[in-house]
């Protein structure tokens, strides 16, 4: 058994001070597993003090029921300031002064999660074919920023000022949010698909490819009519090894769109993956498409992918770990391929906002790219 662990700190000025752990458990057995395990545990623990905060645990493992790969999570996650830019990238203005002008808060949201998932993978009588199926539960709580909390012990000059719930309430106030779903809701995610795999290994890939398929059936919970629906995801990746053991080009593209049925605003923002890659939080921020803001690109259905060149340019062994240090260059994108539905009898006011979006971001096309090189951990 290995454990790794690191700290986790950090600081804003309207959510507070971050502390808390990560930490991975790894079980090897006798070392005849070795790159690969026989179960892990992840744990995360962090708070805010403002009440932000993670509390995450993450199992995986292909040895718990034989040939069979289990995964779970559970995890309840809060935000007291989730960005919120509303729906279809572009189509939805983003106006930066606004954040100074009106209030920082503007396109922020308070939102509690609950979240409990568990996916099986296993092998078809094909080679290099596995199936999968699994449930999520979501259960979502939303609000507008709690501005009272984020100004405690701050300096008159330095208070958040109020926004009528910003963007958020305006979309409720305009209907574009409805009565039923605008403080969150539960939802019930059914999933299955299949997976081809032919990657020389898992954690960081040279060659191979891998695709994902997988519907995913969300039924009605007897709270709220008309809020089923289902999804086709449809995950790609492709590696191409241009130097052996050295550089590599990822290739990686994800299509995620609705089938039938009409999503609640509260799970548009998600981002939906195979084991053991996680469920991710909207596109952009530091995990999608990188150089763009987190959940400015969320619609009902959308395209994304990136290109990277990795480099790997230094090897060693340190306490029997193999350690490397790598170079990544990559090319982000996103792209909305529908439009969210919009009540017909929008107000004046809501048109002119939709409207100025359209005529300021023409030459977009609800398009978001990132290009930028760094250093970073690499996760096939």
């Amino acid at each position: 058994m290995e454990c790794w662990g690191v700290p986790a700190i950090a600081y804003d000025s309207d959510i507070g001070f971050k502390y808390g752990a990560v930490i991975n458990l790894f079980d090897y057995g006798q070392g005849d597993f070795y790159p690969g395990y026989k179960h892990s545990v992840f744990l995360e623990w962090s708070r805010t003090t403002k009440g932000s905060g993670i509390n995450q645990i993450e199992y995986d493992s292909e040895h718990l029921i034989p040939g069979i790969r289990v995964t779970g999570e559970f995890s309840y996650l809060t935000e007291k300031a989730l960005d919120f830019y509303g729906f279809d990238g572009y189509r939805t203005p983003y106006f930066k002064s606004w954040e100074d002008t009106i209030s920082r808060m503007y396109y922020r949201l308070d939102q509690n999660l609950l979240r409990a998932k568990t996916e099986f993978q296993g092998k078809l009588p094909f080679k290099n074919i596995n199936w999968l199926a699994g449930f999520s539960f979501y259960g979502v709580k939303v609000d507008s920023v709690d501005l009272d909390n984020l100004n405690k012990g701050k300096r008159e000059e330095d208070k958040i000022p109020i926004s009528g719930g910003g963007l958020y309430g305006q979309f409720i106030r305009w209907g574009i949010i409805n009565e039923h779903e605008y403080q969150g809701g539960n939802a019930l995610l059914l999933r299955a698909g299949a997976i081809y795999d032919t990657r020389d290994n898992e954690a960081n890939p040279m060659k191979g490819l891998w695709t994902g398929i997988q519907l995913i059936y969300c039924p009605e919970l007897g709270q709220v009519s008309n809020q089923s629906f289902a999804k086709l995801v449809i995950n790609h990746r492709q590696y191409f090894t241009l130097i052996p053991k050295h550089l590599n080009l990822a290739v990686r593209a994800s299509y995620q769109g609705r089938i039938w049925g009409k999503q609640p605003f509260y799970m548009l923002p998600y981002v939906y993956n195979s084991a053991p890659s996680p469920t991710r939080n909207g596109l952009g921020g530091a995990k999608t498409v990188r150089g763009v803001l987190r959940n400015r690109v969320v619609g009902e259905d959308f395209l994304y992918g990136n290109l990277e060149l990795r480099y790997k340019f230094y090897r060693a062994t340190y306490f029997k770990q193999n350690i490397y240090a790598a170079l990544a260059a990559f090319y982000d994108w996103g792209l909305v391929t529908s439009t969210y539905d919009l009540p017909k009898d929008l107000p004046q006011e809501a048109s002119g906002f939709f409207s100025a979006g359209q005529q300021g971001n023409r030459a977009q096309c609800h398009w978001a790219g990132a290009v930028c090189s760094h250093e970073r951990k690499f996760c096939g």
